[in-house]
């Protein structure tokens, strides 16, 4: 039997292992989302396809790939994997997400002995189909969304496919970008290969694989103390996306959260059909944010493998919008629906342990994306723009401000090198005053981003939510206040000529302002995105006043709201008023008996 200390160290380093990947990664890719935004994930199986370590990345990829992989060894055989295989796949109805999250995988063997299969997830800068970029916010059928690659060897002993490579390159509109990226993903596998021969050198096949499995062991057995430590109960929430694109009607995601000794429970049943938008999920997506919130209520130390996941039950409709069927249209459902699964997960466990969660987030990656003539570079373009906002307050602090989703774990491309890649300029990127949601615990702030085209003409697409229903706050916290527009998340663009920012129901006549493809836009288009905060936590009422007037001074609370929502009234020095806050919050307190 291995000892704790050699486990110990094996799975740290295979998790470190995961991390080198993801540098490698992301210094040879040729496209900014992967070498500025870190927008994949890389993780280590074990030779039957079972996940035993991952690094820091993207948790949507993460809790999803395991799936992917899972099919993927189904599909092709552990029998039929020689030394020097590549397989790609990008299925979402075979264990994937949407189509441009590609997962490429390779065997390792050592003597002859398949011993792991390390595996990489990156969101690719294009995949074909109607929108340039992808994310078509009118999307009917995942036909529409791009090109669909099974799991196929894109390496075959060592050596590329070509027909294989040809048919997939030949449907982007990047090839060269593209194929680079994939460059970028097979040199992070090779590293991947490299480290486990090093493990099984130093301490011999055996006793790695001997480790692997441990390593899922213990894990579980930490997992399910954890839940133990839990009160048991059923605890029920639910949630709305505004609506699926291509109708206005709003699409409810419902879940009955069950804990019980050392198991959890969760049952989707009750989430709406799936739509004829690109909002539904698959079930890769659904079960990845099951895990991405266990692991938030859990300790930050908990192992995240094949072994944590085993207490946990995931009950997803067929056919529903968390776990739809094809052909439905999906490019949505990894970003916006996975939004809204997580939320409804936080509520449930904020009634069974409020003070580890935190209020719901801003809730959208508000994808925005596009493709244009470089009028310099005289070449075709594409931009990919996920947008920060704010999280929820929690027990111990106020909401992050001007993060990534906590779906994802990216990072935003920095204003420099997007400017000098592509033709748009940044007139305005900033912090979008009083959007975080009043709570004794604020929640965090969103951000309002203007870019002007600087192309002849510029095709764009947006799948973006919660510009109708705003993220709730939790135990007595509230929603982010609306902006003048009436919106919480916000798109509108500014026509040349024109004197005022439309929405994009007014500009171009779509069905939802928040979801939409194709629309060409001239140069001198100025195009605002601007995102809300999260709910509070906790009662404004309850909030000192000079944490109040502090957030006023940082321009993170206006004066009015300062005295609307908290009850808090400021001098013009910003200064206290105790007399008058006194009163004021007495009011208020009354108004809400």
């Amino acid at each position: 039997m291995i000892d704790q200390v050699t486990l110990q160290v094996i799975r740290e380093g295979l998790v470190a292992l995961c991390r080198s990947m993801g540098h490698a990664l992301s210094r040879t890719a040729y496209s900014p989302i992967f070498s500025e935004g870190f927008d994949f994930s890389c993780a280590l199986f074990d030779g039957t396809g079972e996940m035993v370590a991952q690094a820091e990345f993207n948790p949507v990829h993460l809790g999803s790939m395991p799936y992917t992989v899972e099919w993927t060894v189904k599909e092709i055989g552990l029998d039929n994997l020689d030394e020097g295989d590549v397989i790609l796949h990008n299925d979402p109805f075979r264990g994937g997400t949407h189509l441009t999250d590609f997962t490429m995988m390779a065997p390792v063997f050592y003597n002859g002995r398949l011993v792991a299969i390390p595996a990489v997830r990156g969101h690719q800068i294009d995949v074909g189909g109607s929108a340039p970029g992808g994310f078509p916010g009118d999307a009917t059928e995942i036909f529409q969304e791009g090109l669909i690659v099974p799991p196929v060897k894109v390496y075959r002993r060592g050596d590329p496919v070509k027909d294989v490579w040809d048919l997939i390159l030949a449907n982007i509109r990047v090839p060269k970008i593209v194929h680079g990226d994939f460059r970028a993903m097979f040199g992070s596998l090779k590293v991947a290969e490299r480290r486990v021969q090093e493990y099984c050198h130093k301490y011999g096949p055996d006793t790695f694989v001997e480790a692997t499995e441990e390593i899922k062991n213990y894990s579980e057995r930490r997992m399910r103390a954890m839940i133990s430590a839990l009160p048991d109960g059923t605890f029920e929430a639910s949630d709305v996306l505004d609506d699926a694109g291509t109708t206005l009607d709003p699409v409810r995601v419902t879940c009955r959260l069950t804990i019980h000794g050392d198991t959890v429970t969760t049952d989707f049943t009750g989430s709406d059909p799936q739509v004829p938008g690109p909002i539904n999920a698959t079930y890769g997506v659904t079960a990845s944010q099951v895990y991405t919130v266990l692991f938030q209520v859990s300790d930050p130390d908990m192992p995240s493998n094949h072994g944590a996941f085993r207490p946990i039950n995931i009950v997803a409709p067929t056919g529903s919008v968390v776990n739809a069927e094809s052909p439905a249209a999906v490019f949505g459902g990894n970003v916006e629906t996975s939004s809204r699964i997580m939320d409804v997960l936080l509520a449930c466990f904020a009634q069974a342990v409020p003070d580890r969660v935190m209020g719901a987030c801003f809730g959208t990656c508000q994808n925005f994306t596009g493709g244009s003539q470089h009028p310099e570079l005289d070449e075709y373009s594409i931009i990919y723009i996920y947008h920060e906002g704010g999280w929820g307050g929690r027990a111990s602090g106020d909401g992050l401000t001007a993060q990534i989703n906590p779906v994802g774990n990216d990072m935003n491309q920095p204003v420099e090198i997007f400017e000098s890649r592509f033709p748009w300029l940044y007139e305005e990127y900033c912090i979008n005053e009083n959007s975080g949601g009043p709570g004794y615990n604020r929640g965090g702030l969103g951000i309002r981003q203007r870019l002007r085209a600087l192309s002849v003409s510029s095709s764009i697409n947006l799948i973006a939510d919660r510009f109708r229903y705003p993220p709730p706050g939790t135990c007595g916290g509230r929603s982010p206040l609306a902006s003048a527009g009436g919106h919480y998340n916000d798109f509108r663009v500014k026509l040349p000529g024109s004197a005022e920012f439309l929405h994009a129901t007014e500009a171009f006549g779509t069905v939802s302002p928040s979801k939409f493809a194709g629309q060409v836009v001239p140069r001198g288009t100025v195009v605002e995105n601007t995102t809300t905060g999260g709910g509070g936590y906790g009662d404004p009422l309850d909030r000192e006043p000079e944490r109040v007037a502090v957030d006023v001074v940082q321009g993170y609370v206006t004066i009015a709201a300062a005295a609307s929502e908290y009850g808090v009234i400021l001098r013009s020095d910003c200064s206290v008023d105790s007399v008058a806050t006194l009163a004021t919050r007495r009011r208020l307190r009354q108004n809400l008996e």
